[in-house]
């Protein structure tokens, strides 16, 4: 276990650097090689892990010049869920700030409702109700700029859940039942 929390750390850092580094050539030759070990590290984990899976999938998809692909956030937001999943919910949402990070300010606003979402139900587990609701809303107003409904409803369902999760069960309910009509 510690080698795979070795390797998410190191796999995260990479991608940290990907999205922070300069365009300094030697930042660049420093970058590929940070990239090279990584690889050989993540090579060497347990091959029989999911973690593991999701490691390599990420290091595949990270450019060894040249900015992120859709398959990097794309696998990144997968390791999220499975992070999630596996009641690691700090993790969780370190490795969706990076996805949503790697997808980029042009990210579609349906894209952005999602990242919201599930930074609003992560934070709502770790009983930060602010942040929680802040991630909520930005899901509802994310919805109404793309014109998806069902965000905007999953938005106010999960304030529903932060309300109920700080024990006010009429607010709760009062969610449920407008989003319901």
């Amino acid at each position: 276990m510690a080698r795979l929390a070795l390797g998410a750390y190191v796999v995260a850092r990479l991608v940290d650097k990907m999205l922070t580094d300069e365009s300094d050539p030697e930042a660049a030759e420093g970058f590929r090689w940070q990239l090279q070990a990584v690889r050989r590290h993540v090579a060497e984990l347990p091959q029989d892990a999911p973690e593991t899976a999701h490691l390599t999938g990420i290091v595949a998809a990270v450019p060894s010049d040249g900015p992120a692909t859709a398959f990097l956030w794309k696998s990144l937001t997968a390791y999220a869920y499975f992070l999630e999943h596996e009641a690691r919910l700090e993790e969780s949402l370190e490795i969706l700030t990076l996805a949503a990070w790697s997808q980029g300010p042009d990210a579609p606003a349906r894209d952005f409702a999602a990242y919201a979402l599930f930074a609003g139900r992560l934070n709502r587990l770790l009983a930060r109700w602010d942040v929680a609701s802040a991630c909520y809303g930005a899901a509802e107003d994310a919805g109404l700029g793309a014109g998806d409904l069902v965000a905007v409803l999953r938005g106010r369902l999960g304030r529903g859940a932060v309300h109920r999760g700080q024990g006010n069960l009429p607010a709760a309910r009062e969610v449920a039942e407008n989003v319901a009509a």
